[in-house]
């Protein structure tokens, strides 16, 4: 009789699912979460699609299906908010009482709407539902980056080892960030770890947040982690999205309106709180058209996430001026794939130079791990009402849209090439 070897399935170490829910959630998925709730009609309901992509070729995501259904099930019926946590969240002062009372009573059910098949040797995932579903979005890319982590190092000593490298490797960086910071006094740098979804493993953003809290707590602005600022008393940082903007692409009114739509919604909701536009919803040249004057004084400021940030800032700059407003009087935003190298560079020539500056730093934070490679992967909303709705990056491989009669159309009604 011939017997063929059959690999043995890998054990993957779930237990990092065990913490609150909050470890797993950017700040700007719940400030995006109030304003949908409280802006839109929601006559007749409002139903989401989001899809996941793998920008990582040949990744072979699909052996991680099994854990990753078993791990988002570990979600089922647990609360968003815990009791501990709903004091810090209340005493954030443009959080509404009424949508924190809905957070604590919110119960996961992922069952329900998450759904993860494969295609082609990759993870297939679609989550749709109520609006509520796109809080699935973190958890889920967090999941698999830190299954993804197991695959390269698959010992829990092997992880930990690893971790400890990339934390040391990190003094390097931070060195780097007090020495600019030393010889330029003048010039604040304000930097927010932003990296929960791409992260190595949650133990290791813990770590990473710690000893920058430690060692640059002037210039470590916050954290968009929820249970680590909490954790850590660190300013929790975010707005919103680009699922934001393209709700509006399916909601409300004109597709010819819907940027306008989506700045008032914003503008209404947060009545000048986290004024930060995100203009690469639509290319950021095609969406400055819809910036008027009203729009340009109410933001503070404005978010670069794609494309070239010099040719995005002189962009931005130009339009200001010729609104007749200051430059320096907003802020700029800058979060596209950055390291502190290219972050520093940015500050120099930025802060203080038109405007103030912060930035955004993600994997090269929390995924930084000398012999591994993080996974390249996103969530995007899909449709809104079962129509479709897609981002114009200002970088091309950013875009999103399965449906190219609408994208087609989406183009032509923007007159963008």
């Amino acid at each position: 009789m011939c017997y063929q070897n059959v690999p043995t399935p890998m054990k993957f170490d779930l237990t990092f699912t065990e913490a609150p829910f909050t470890a797993f959630c950017d700040w700007y998925q719940l400030t995006q979460f109030q304003a949908l709730m409280h802006q839109l009609d929601h006559d007749g309901g409002v139903s989401v699609c989001m899809k996941y992509t793998v920008r990582t070729k040949g990744a072979n995501t699909a052996r991680l299906k099994d854990a990753l259904r078993e791990a988002i099930d570990r979600f089922e019926d647990r609360h968003v908010l815990l009791p501990e946590e709903l004091p810090f969240i209340r005493q954030v002062r443009y959080m509404k009482p009424v949508f924190i009372d809905n957070l604590r009573d919110l119960r996961l059910h992922p069952k329900d709407y998450v759904q993860i098949t494969e295609k082609d040797g990759e993870l297939n995932i679609v989550i749709e539902g109520g609006i509520q579903a796109i809080l699935f979005e973190q958890p889920i890319l967090a999941i698999i980056s830190e299954l993804w982590s197991q695959i390269t190092f698959p010992s829990a000593a092997d992880r930990l080892a690893a971790s400890r490298r990339a934390v040391t490797q990190l003094d390097t960086e931070i060195d780097k960030i007090k020495r600019a910071a030393a010889a330029n006094p003048e010039k604040a740098i304000r930097l927010t770890e932003a990296g929960t979804r791409r992260r190595f493993s949650l133990d290791h953003q813990r770590e990473i947040l710690l000893r920058m809290r430690d060692t640059i707590p002037d210039q470590l602005f916050g954290t968009s982690n929820i249970r680590f600022a909490k954790e850590m008393d660190l300013r929790l940082v975010g707005t919103q999205a680009h699922l934001f903007g393209m709700f509006f692409q399916q909601h409300g009114g004109t597709l010819a309106t819907f940027p306008r739509r989506a700045m008032q919604a914003w503008v209404n909701e947060y009545r000048g709180d986290l004024g930060y536009m995100l203009p690469d919803v639509l290319t950021t040249k095609a969406w400055l058209r819809h910036v008027d004057l009203y729009f340009a004084k109410l933001f503070d400021g404005f978010r670069q996430d794609s494309g070239d940030p010099h040719v995005w800032s002189q962009l931005i700059i130009d339009h200001l001026n010729g609104l007749g407003i200051d430059p320096a009087s907003k802020f700029a935003v800058y979060s596209d794939t950055l390291n502190v190298d290219s972050m520093l560079a940015l500050w120099k020539r930025y802060e203080g130079n038109p405007w103030k500056t912060s930035y955004l730093i993600g994997t090269f934070l929390t995924n930084n791990v000398p012999g591994h490679k993080a996974l390249s992967q996103v969530i995007k909303l899909s449709a809104v009402n079962g129509q479709s709705v897609a981002k114009i990056s200002d970088e091309p491989i950013k875009a999103t849209c399965e449906n190219m009669e609408f994208i087609a159309n989406l183009k032509k009604t923007f007159d963008i090439a």
